[in-house]
């Protein structure tokens, strides 16, 4: 646990992979937030006089996430529809403004499809026959004109079908945390499966920009799990210890072995709501205070001394230069 006060700063990272062959589908960088919530239902059980709160029974427990980007991308459209982004020959709307010549012709950009409908000067709409990319318009000789068609080009595709519905993904979330001395932790929340709910709206006003959207929820995975929350420091200090504790807490070495040892494991106990680690002996110092009775080494191996007699005793010390535990040692025949 860090010493410092440290505070989560600015929208993540995120990445969504495909569950079945982990290929990465979709990355977003130019996010405006990124949201992890966590909701659980309760009922309350009453009984007694003056109907006592019994009990509390908690069930469906459930965590949403929402992302949302501050660019439109097509890789939410195809998310949200369980869609592939096609790239082929399509049929394209365009607005075009050309003017006529002296005869009324004139020649556009693109080859049309079907007619052409074009906005005459007094505000009526023509419906012209092309020739290839060639239009004439009778009593508009001269002027400028605004017309629209279609024609085909090749560009990306996005189909959306109302049969198909989104798929649960692997969603990867990386946040920074932070101290007064700057940036001093990640924090890595993976959704192992997150399943999209396929809403998303395309907001286009005169004033602003449209933004995507990206929401859903955890489902629970082969092992129940929801989520990992992981968060690295940056320093690589070591985690914080209360105690350690070296595991035999009492060895008992036998003459009659020959060349008796045990191995010790030290655990490292981090307190609270933290979990107890496995300390590495590169960063421990282990000493025996009688090495006549049994000596240790940098690893931890705890040796039985050629001199050593039935009875005798001694004790083995451990500690990170903060905390110490002792293991008691006996000589048995």
């Amino acid at each position: 646990m860090s010493k410092d006060k440290q505070f989560l700063v600015s929208v993540a990272d995120v990445y969504m992979f495909d569950t079945t062959t982990d290929q990465l589908v979709m990355k977003g960088k130019t996010l405006i937030s990124t949201a992890l919530a966590q909701e659980i239902q309760n009922t309350e059980i009453f009984g007694g006089k003056g109907s006592q709160l019994q009990y509390d029974f908690n069930y469906q427990k459930m965590i949403t996430a929402t992302i949302e980007d501050s660019q439109v991308l097509e890789d939410y459209i195809a998310l949200n529809n369980n869609a592939q982004i096609a790239n082929e020959l399509r049929e394209y709307y365009i607005e075009e403004t050309v003017v006529l010549d002296g005869s009324g012709s004139a020649t556009l950009q693109e080859t049309p499809i079907g007619n052409v409908y074009v906005e005459a000067a007094n505000g009526t709409t023509l419906t012209i026959i092309p020739n290839g990319k060639d239009i004439t318009v009778s009593g508009s000789e001269g002027s400028e004109v605004k017309l629209v068609y279609r024609y085909e080009t090749i560009m990306d595709h996005i189909t959306i079908d109302a049969s198909k519905f989104p798929k649960a993904y692997k969603l990867v979330m990386n946040s920074d945390f932070y101290t007064k001395d700057g940036k001093s932790a990640e924090m890595q929340i993976t959704i192992p499966q997150f399943k999209l709910n396929g809403s998303f709206s395309l907001e286009m006003t005169h004033d602003g920009v449209s933004t995507s959207t990206l929401e859903g929820k955890a489902l629970a995975d082969g092992n129940n799990n929801y989520a990992h929350i992981d968060i690295k420091r940056l320093n690589n200090e070591s985690p914080t210890l209360a105690a350690l504790a070296a595991s035999p807490s009492e060895v008992q070495l036998s003459i009659g072995a020959g060349g008796d040892s045990e191995q010790l494991t030290v655990y490292g106990i981090r307190g609270g709501l933290y979990s107890n680690i496995i300390v590495p002996a590169s960063e421990l110092t282990f000493s025996s205070d009688n090495t006549s009775v049994a000596s240790v080494t940098s690893s931890g191996l705890v040796g039985i001394a050629s001199e050593a007699t039935e009875g005798d005793k001694t004790t083995i010390r451990v500690t990170d230069g903060t905390v110490t535990d002792v293991v008691d040692v006996e000589i048995i025949e």
